[in-house]
């Protein structure tokens, strides 16, 4: 929700050019300036937003990377993807595994958006490390194990967050034609 006050618009709307309320507005603009895709790409909401829907892609556990890629960008675009779509998708995805499965701080700074998010796997990985810790035999290895799936986990929604994050930007998403 936006809450608008008298006497200034959000900045986010205005830089989307919504129109002032002091008027009726029967038909808006339509435009597509750098600016939006530079707020698009940097604010926080859209990463969070992002990474709840690459949550709910990961959720599904019976797809196949193909087949969670072909229906983010379904819903996404409203469009079906076209094969070479997919592949350079692919691709994308490929990458932001390698990238962040290298390089813990990023994976840390990409889900540092969704906090709410964060924390519930931050519960889940200590209830998880504490119910290891009562095993006695095996508690140093359980908790290796644990701490190497959970960045697994985080590494793997990170990639699949920058994929949706990178979809929500296309100008498809953006502009209707």
């Amino acid at each position: 929700y936006t809450f608008w006050k008298r006497g200034l618009p959000p900045p986010q709307m205005t830089i989307f050019d919504a129109p002032t309320r002091e008027s009726c507005t029967a038909r808006r603009e339509r435009t597509n300036t750098p600016l939006q895709a530079l707020l698009l790409m940097n604010e926080e909401q859209y990463f969070a937003a992002a990474q709840n829907w690459a949550e709910s892609l990961l959720e599904k556990a019976q797809l196949t990377d193909a087949q969670r890629i072909s229906q983010a960008y379904e819903m996404i675009t409203a469009h079906i993807p076209e094969p070479q779509t997919l592949d350079e998708l692919q691709q994308g995805l490929d990458a932001f595994r390698e990238l962040y499965r290298s390089d813990s701080a990023a994976v840390d700074a990409m889900l540092a958006a969704n906090r709410l998010a964060d924390n519930e796997a931050s519960a889940e990985a200590s209830a998880e490390a504490e119910s290891a810790t009562t095993a006695s035999a095996t508690t140093t290895q359980a908790n290796a194990n644990t701490a190497a799936d959970l960045s697994a986990k985080r590494s793997e929604l990170a990639a699949w967050t920058m994929l949706v994050h990178s979809l929500l930007n296309l100008d498809i998403t953006k502009t209707r034609e």
